[in-house]
């Protein structure tokens, strides 16, 4: 059989944030989905993290820093404002808040949806600037013969 599942687009992301974030009760959830949605993480890593002046966040297993896709995600979810203050005390429920949420239908992405996306996205996203680079070189290197 086979796999047809389609990459969802960031208008399908930003869509289930939003419907999440209607739904009641599910404000921490929907902070960790946007989270989720914006770096590329998983779930584990919002346990341990620490926010950089230049919108990436350090996670502390890991030796790079991650940046978001979409800057302009942290400031329409509002990421930083709506980050639970004390996230390892709320780490549990907003991990079953989140599985209840994809179970129940209230987002209709799940979390390797979103990985996914943001890998892939990731992967073109270097493609596009490595030939940009190469027509920028090319063209200087035209101009100055």
């Amino acid at each position: 059989m086979e796999n047809t599942t389609t990459l969802p687009t960031d208008q399908q992301i930003v869509d289930c944030y939003f419907a999440l974030q209607r739904s009641r009760g599910f404000s921490k959830a929907c902070w960790a989905y946007g989270m989720l949605a914006t770096y590329g993480i998983s779930l584990d890593d919002l346990s341990s993290f620490t926010w950089n002046l230049d919108l990436s966040i350090k996670i502390f297993s890991q030796k790079q820093k991650i940046y978001p896709l979409h800057p302009q995600w942290i400031y329409l979810f509002q990421l930083k404002e709506k980050q639970p203050s004390n996230i390892e005390s709320c780490f549990r429920c907003m991990r079953e808040k989140l599985t209840e949420a994809i179970s129940t239908k209230k987002t209709t992405l799940n979390l390797t949806d979103l990985q996914f996306s943001y890998r892939l996205r990731k992967a073109y996203y270097r493609r596009q600037q490595a030939d940009r680079k190469k027509k920028c070189l090319s063209s200087e290197a035209l101009s100055v013969h």
